[in-house]
């Protein structure tokens, strides 16, 4: 299971940085102290689906996926069409959470 978990996580990396998603632009724009870097599963949904993964006092930023998904202010993540989605959360409690959506019709 462990090497299972290990593929998973090497796949969806791999695939982020590979389709150029993730530019070091984006990246030092967005630089935060962390205490630690979660990556959640990947959230499986459908086009008009609504998931909020932002908590009180919370930033969520949108890294790649632009008109996949949309996010407000209040970390409520919304799909929009087909298709993948990153979307950080650097938490109040100082961890970064890392969120991968997958979009269907």
């Amino acid at each position: 299971m462990k090497m299972l978990s290990k593929a998973l996580l090497s796949t969806v990396l791999a695939f982020g940085l590979l389709s150029g998603s993730v530019g070091a632009e984006s990246l030092s724009q967005q630089s935060v102290d962390t205490q630690a870097t979660i990556i959640n599963p990947i959230y499986k949904m459908r086009v008009g689906w609504s998931k909020g993964i932002g908590t009180k006092g919370s930033r969520v930023v949108l890294v790649s996926g632009h008109g996949i998904v949309s996010v407000n202010q209040y970390g409520m993540v919304t799909a929009l069409r087909a298709g993948t989605a990153t979307v950080y959360n650097y938490a109040a409690d100082g961890n970064l959470y890392i969120n991968y959506f997958e979009i269907r019709n």
